[in-house]
């Protein structure tokens, strides 16, 4: 929405459009004043998409927030055979979506991404050539620095997590082997990308078993991982296991789920609290219906609280996802409300560290499915929830939802590309705050033809990039990085003027004296606008020469029109 104004140069009345600006942001416009100081919404930083070498099926799976700020992604990207995929990196200027670098490490199936929080190293995890547990690094430049595999000889190797400890060692665990798989372990020297140790689990059953999650301690090194196991009974169960920094097993314990009235468990993350308590989190099989349950052990193993959230779901149509921060434990989910999931959800509850539910929400939006796909929390506490909503109007659009630390929602915002049909999904979301300013940041895809990586950053309430400081944030300021809090733009061209090239700095810029007036010159000063040069009359900064003036606007000079009478 803008609101036409005028201004008067020297008798002549030059139309000016001033004063608010409309943000669009997927099929919703947000609307700002300019001088407004707390906008309730989010706004749109930047928008880029990737399409890859063979304009394939492209996605974004992964995002962290590097030392710098600026937002790493790492995904998938379709290639020419004989590899036919390769894992795509890249780095964005957290401002601007400008890309820094990207890198693809060729045949490799992404797993998951994870940065060095002081040095800046870049670090994916997943499947190489040859079906190869695969872990690669990047400098904080994006150049190459090692990859390491290890390949069981049989079956399949993945990679599924990893995670960087307080010795800058790699972490990463997965699954080896063939029918019979072992959870497999590994410390990699960040220097050199040598295996540091190895370790393997093979389960009670001498079945099928996995991890999907880790996580380090950062004070004792203590190294978490979680998955599944299929023990002697056949039922799968969540297992959980504890090494010290130097690879030797502290302990491992299985939870079924009995005693929460459970019959098969899955446990899908893990994380670990300031004093070293360990939070797993994953499905659980109660009477036919599949729920969400999270259990804490003790850094002994002893298991301190297990609880299962009764969401309102009639079956389980998600995996849940989890985060520990110094707020709570938080999880999120999706539900069907009924067996056809013609209406589907999403959930969050929030513990304290003893298990008490601190409070919990759902989420329903304007249309009939919305489903959660990652969840991120600020320094405030305010939870981010990142998916897909599918809305009458628009089709399935991507989706960030926002509550405050008591669970209360905060907003919601959809982005979609406008392309006619096309599906936007978002697949992963992280958040960074600096200088009084949160960032939001999150990947996935678009299927504008043909499917590509699409990352969005925002700024939101409480948290503007306001580079100039002069209270405008800069989404939405027309000279973001010179304070000019009245947002003067006489030309109306969008640029503010303090942000215009003045040559002869007669106060009017040289784009407005070479569009807008056949009597102005961009070099020769005329600091009254009234067509006569500075150097040509006795007072420049008056209207001296007042056969020249328009007054009326009409197109004619006052001189001319006396004359005509």
């Amino acid at each position: 929405m803008q609101k036409a104004v005028s201004s008067v140069l020297c008798g002549r009345v030059v139309s000016s459009l001033f004063a608010v600006w409309t943000v669009a942001i997927g099929s919703s416009f947000l609307s700002y004043n300019a001088t407004a100081q707390n906008p309730v919404e989010p706004t749109l930083l930047w928008s880029v998409t990737k399409d890859g070498p063979v304009h394939g099926f492209d996605e974004g799976r992964f995002i962290a927030v590097a030392p710098d700020g600026n937002p790493v992604i790492a995904g998938g990207m379709e290639t020419s055979p004989p590899s036919n995929q390769a894992g795509y990196v890249a780095k964005y200027n957290k401002d601007t979506g400008a890309l820094i670098w990207e890198f693809a490490f060729d045949g490799m199936g992404l797993a998951n991404l994870a940065i060095d929080p002081d040095n800046g190293n870049v670090y994916v995890a997943g499947n190489g050539v040859g079906r190869t547990f695969a872990v690669g690094a990047l400098s904080p430049n994006g150049n190459f620095l090692w990859s390491y595999s290890f390949n069981s000889g049989e079956g399949f190797n993945f990679a599924e997590d990893l995670a960087v400890g307080p010795d800058h060692r790699v972490y990463a665990t997965g699954l080896v082997g063939t029918h019979s798989t072992d959870i497999f372990t590994v410390a990699i020297n960040p220097d050199t990308g040598d295996a540091d140790w190895t370790a393997s689990k093979n389960g009670a059953g001498d079945n099928f078993d996995a991890s999907y999650a880790i996580a380090v301690d950062p004070i004792s090194g203590h190294v978490a991982v979680v998955g599944v196991t299929v023990p002697l009974s056949g039922v799968l169960t969540t297992i959980t296991i504890v090494y010290d920094s130097a690879g030797n097993e502290l302990w491992s314990r299985l939870y079924d789920g009995s005693a929460q009235g459970g019959v098969a468990t899955g446990a899908f993350f893990v994380g670990i609290d300031a004093q070293g308590k360990i939070y797993v989190t994953g499905g659980i099989e109660v009477g036919f219906v599949s729920k969400t349950a999270t259990l804490q052990y003790a850094s002994d193993g002893t298991l301190m609280w297990a609880d299962v959230f009764d969401d309102p779901g009639i079956f389980f149509s998600g995996f849940a996802i989890m985060k520990v921060a110094a707020s709570g434990v938080h999880v999120a989910n999706t539900y069907c409300a009924d067996e056809e999931c013609s209406k589907i959800g999403i959930w969050l509850v929030k513990y304290d560290f003893n298990g008490t539910r601190s409070c919990s929400a759902f989420f329903n939006g304007p249309g009939f499915i919305d489903q959660a796909a990652d969840l991120a929390i600020d320094g405030n506490g305010n939870i981010y929830i990142s998916g897909s909503s599918v809305r009458p109007e628009t089709g399935e659009d991507a989706l960030i939802v926002s509550f405050d630390s008591s669970c209360q929602k905060r907003w919601e915002v959809f982005f979609d590309s406008n392309a006619g049909g096309a599906i936007e999904i978002n697949k992963s979301i992280a958040v960074y705050s600096e200088a009084g300013s949160t960032r939001i940041f999150v990947t996935g895809l678009t299927t504008a033809s043909p499917p590509n990586i699409l990352t969005v950053a925002y700024t939101e309430d409480g948290g503007r990039v306001d580079s100039d400081g002069d209270g405008i944030a800069d989404a939405v300021d027309n000279c973001p990085f010179i304070p000019n809090p009245d947002q003067s733009d006489f030309d109306s061209d969008g640029t503010g003027d303090v942000c215009e090239l003045d040559s002869d700095n007669d106060g009017l810029s040289d784009d407005f004296e070479q569009r807008f007036s056949p009597f102005l010159d961009p070099f020769n000063p005329d600091s009254d606008g009234d067509g006569v040069s500075d150097g040509d009359e006795y007072a420049p900064q008056t209207c001296s020469n007042p056969g020249l003036w328009d007054t009326n606007g009409d197109g004619v000079s006052d001189g001319v029109a006396l004359a005509l009478g």
